[in-house]
């Protein structure tokens, strides 16, 4: 069986294929002799990483309060004994 990425694993790689694309496309522009300033190239990498952060983060609370929602009914559900 496969193991499945982490939620860490999976923002890694988005950030690292994200920069990689970023790369790619200063190096294309370079040899296309247009000149791309680095700093719009860096600001578009850290609003992406930014962003990707908050999702991250957003999931990590999203499964936490699944979970304590999921716990709570399932108390709610057992039956009670005296």
């Amino acid at each position: 069986m496969s193991k499945k990425l982490s939620k860490r694993g999976k923002l890694y790689l988005v950030n690292g294929i994200c920069f990689l694309f970023l790369a790619g496309m200063y190096i294309f522009r370079a040899v296309m002799r247009q000149d791309t300033p680095i700093f719009i190239l860096l600001l578009i990498m850290c609003t992406f990483t930014f962003f990707s952060l908050i999702v991250y983060y957003l999931s990590i609370i999203a499964d936490a309060m699944s979970k304590r929602y999921h716990d709570r009914t399932e108390d709610e559900n057992k039956p009670k004994t005296k």
